[in-house]
């Protein structure tokens, strides 16, 4: 049985959601689908965007101080979790 996971964060990077920052969160999403999670992102209350998509992040158009919706689905409560939290800290990282 499949569990969703849904946490907002804020964007910290100066810059947004775009170069380092997007290609970290990307990077950490593409990771957690090959162990069978699938990670999404929102804007808003806009549509969910696949956060292991560098273009997909980059098309969200989130800039620092913007409050965005990770939502992580998969079979295991607590690696959804602790996969929920690394994201959260990736977005909420004050580093470009």
């Amino acid at each position: 049985m499949s569990i969703t996971i849904e946490h907002t964060a804020t964007v910290g990077a100066p810059s947004g959601l775009h170069a380092r920052p997007a290609a970290a969160l990307a990077e950490a999403a593409a990771a957690a689908a090959a162990r069978g999670f699938q990670v999404t992102i929102a804007k808003d209350g806009g549509p969910a965007h696949d956060a292991g998509s560098i273009l997909s992040l980059m098309t969200l158009g989130a800039k620092q101080g913007d409050v965005v919706t990770i939502s992580v689905t998969g079979e295991d409560v607590d690696q959804a979790a602790e996969t929920a939290d690394h994201i959260i800290d990736l977005i909420e990282s004050e580093e470009d």
